[in-house]
Parts: structure tokens; C-alpha cells; sequence
């Protein structure tokens, strides 16, 4: 798993604030990773997302979000649509401490090739105990999230916890993952923005194969504004454990 990993990534979102208190968004993304290693699997992603978004009060907003995922598979057959829907909570705390969540579901409809036992007397005849076959499956999985952020004069300190869908790591594909985050927004000094972070994260595949994977990882980015909306962005991440144990 100590492999070069290749990936590029643009999104584009317009926001419309018809109101005081009414907010549209609708965004698009796509995605690409690959990996130097040839028994990795790539993948190809397109997304289309839309939410609403209404302040009930002075210090709380509800809304609701739809976001579609279309992953597509580099060196194996299989590809992959995701839809979610989700109601959106956000309130204020006190003055500067925030928390905000969702909750909904995702449904998953895939399609990939796995290896099935044949019938004995086939098994008997041909000397071959397995085949392959395409196989078609939807499911359905809860996902959303929290987040607690507190306000400081020169930064944010946040955590939050979510389960989304992901296209995995390379070896297992189309996953849900659990993850826990903490980090820090600093904001002190002009036109530049630095964070620090740490997040766990569990996946389980329903890919190609069952499985867990876990990893820990930590990391440093900073942010330079360019001109009024131009940002020029660099990071460092460091993953310090990953695991993978397919399940049988």
C-alpha cells in the first residue's frame, strides 16, 4: 500500500441568496485518481448536488440537500450510482459556538463482476469449483453528520463526525466510511489562512468484495489569496497507520 497515487479534482459551485432568509446552491464536481501499482483499481468520478437552505430564527437555519455520485472503474469492470438526500440543521449555540447537522440516506446501485461456486456435477465434469458473473445490487445505508465549531478572534477550532460514500482505497471499491475530525482554522494574518487537522477513518466495502479498512492520518494546508477570489492552496498530509481486512 506504500504506492504513488495520482488525482485531480475540480468542483464548481453557484449560490443564489434570494432573501434575507432563502438560499439556493447547485454545484457539479468531478474527480480522477490513479495509482502507479497496476493491481490498484482507479476510478472516475462525476457529481451533481443541490440544497436549500432556510434561517427559521436569528440563530438557527434548516434545509435539505440532494447530491448524486457516478463512479466509474479504471482496470476492473464495475461502476457505481449513489444518491443521497438529506435534512440540514445549523444553530448557534451561544455567540461564538456553533453546531450544525444532517441526517439521511444514501442509495447504492452497483454493478460489478464476482466469483461464484458452480454446481457440483459442473464442478465434477469440468474440474472448476467457481465462476464469474456480473453481479447488480442496490442498497440503502443511513449517512449525515455533526459538527461543533468555536469561533476565536484569529481562528475556528472544530469537530465533527459523518459517514459518507466513497469509491475506496484502490483494493476495495465503493465503500461507506465513518469518520471523526479535529482541527484548527487560523485566520490571523492577511490574505492567508492556515489549518491543521487529524482524522480516524473506518470504511466497510460493498464493492467487489467485503471488507474493513481503517486509517489514521493527520495534515497541514495553507491558503494565499491571490487576487479577490483566486486562492493559491498547498498541503502536506501524513497517513500514520492503515489496515485492511477483507471479511470472508
Amino acid at each position: 500500500f506504500d504506492n504513488r497515487t495520482y488525482y485531480l479534482s475540480s468542483q464548481a459551485d453557484p449560490k443564489s441568496q434570494k432573501s434575507a432568509r432563502l438560499s439556493f446552491d447547485l454545484g457539479g464536481d468531478n474527480f480522477l485518481t490513479r495509482y502507479r501499482a497496476a493491481g490498484l483499481i482507479g476510478v472516475t468520478g462525476l457529481g451533481a448536488r443541490g440544497d436549500v437552505e432556510y434561517r427559521i430564527s436569528r440563530r438557527s437555519t434548516i434545509g435539505g440537500a440532494y447530491n448524486y455520485q457516478h463512479y466509474f472503474f479504471n482496470g476492473q469492470y464495475g461502476a457505481a450510482d449513489i444518491h443521497t438526500a438529506a435534512a440540514t440543521f445549523s444553530t448557534a449555540l451561544a455567540a461564538k459556538l456553533e453546531f450544525s447537522a444532517s441526517l439521511g440516506a444514501s442509495r447504492i446501485e452497483q454493478t460489478f463482476i464476482q466469483s461464484v461456486p458452480v454446481d457440483p456435477v459442473i464442478a465434477a465434469l469440468l474440474g472448476v469449483s467457481s465462476t464469474t458473473e456480473i453481479a447488480h445490487f442496490v442498497s440503502w445505508i443511513p449517512t449525515g453528520g455533526v459538527r461543533l465549531s468555536q469561533v476565536f478572534r484569529q481562528g475556528v477550532l472544530y469537530v465533527n463526525a459523518a459517514r459518507g460514500v466513497t469509491p475506496g482505497n484502490g483494493l476495495f471499491t465503493t465503500s461507506y466510511t465513518d469518520t471523526v475530525t479535529a482541527g484548527y482554522t487560523y485566520t490571523g494574518v492577511r490574505r492567508w489562512s492556515l489549518n491543521a487537522l487529524s482524522d480516524y477513518s473506518r470504511s466497510k466495502s460493498v464493492g467487489n468484495f467485503n471488507g474493513f479498512y481503517s486509517s489514521v492520518a493527520g495534515g497541514l494546508s495553507a491558503s494565499r489569496q491571490i487576487v479577490r477570489s483566486v486562492h493559491f492552496v498547498f498541503g502536506y498530509n501524513e497517513i500514520g497507520r492503515a489496515s485492511c481486512r477483507e471479511r470472508v
